[in-house]
């Protein structure tokens, strides 16, 4: 819920490939709650969130951390 407690967002996932489900949320979350504390509007928040959740669904386990340059290049492809 939005701060006015009525206003309910949804977050889509962005993922092209899933190999494993588990850390998802948590890469979701890691990433667009310090982007809400800092200021940027939900919109925004929830878009990189579920890029990070795009890419941490995409590998097994935890076999690699997600990588700035990938993260950006698929940042640009979505808003081609």
């Amino acid at each position: 819920l939005d701060q006015d407690n009525e206003t309910l967002w949804k977050a889509p996932s962005l993922a092209s490939r899933v190999a494993d489900r588990m850390g998802g949320g948590d890469a979701f979350l890691s990433l667009a709650a310090p982007c809400l504390a800092g200021g940027l509007p939900m919109e925004v928040a929830c878009f990189l969130g579920s890029v990070a959740a795009g890419h941490a669904v995409g590998t097994v386990g935890h076999e690699r951390s997600i990588e700035q340059a990938g993260f950006h290049k698929t940042i640009e492809a979505l808003l081609k």
